[in-house]
């Protein structure tokens, strides 16, 4: 699992998790042009014994852009955003 950059939005991209972004405007194009993601993330997995609560997420969000984790109940939502926060660890708990 890596988790770069610092909590500003989401736009998962794991169909795994049940997890969906919803943009709240339209990416500019210059937004991407020569500039890293204000967060990254690749294969994050959480699992709380057999049961996979994240399974292998991974989205980039670019600095400006702003979206919103949806979801039904039990998809990994506040999982995620928790592991961006530092307040629970990726992998097995």
């Amino acid at each position: 699992c890596r988790v770069a950059g610092s909590l500003s939005g989401a736009q998962p991209d794991d169909s795994r998790s049940g997890l969906e972004a919803e943009p709240s405007g339209a990416r500019r194009a210059e937004s991407r042009s020569n500039t890293s993601p204000a967060i990254s993330v690749a294969g994050l997995e959480k699992r709380y014994g057999s049961t996979v609560a994240l399974g292998g997420l991974d989205f980039e969000v670019d600095a400006g852009e702003v979206f919103g984790l949806l979801g039904p109940n039990g998809a990994g939502k506040t999982t995620t955003v928790e592991i961006l926060e530092g307040y629970r660890t990726p992998g097995l708990a």
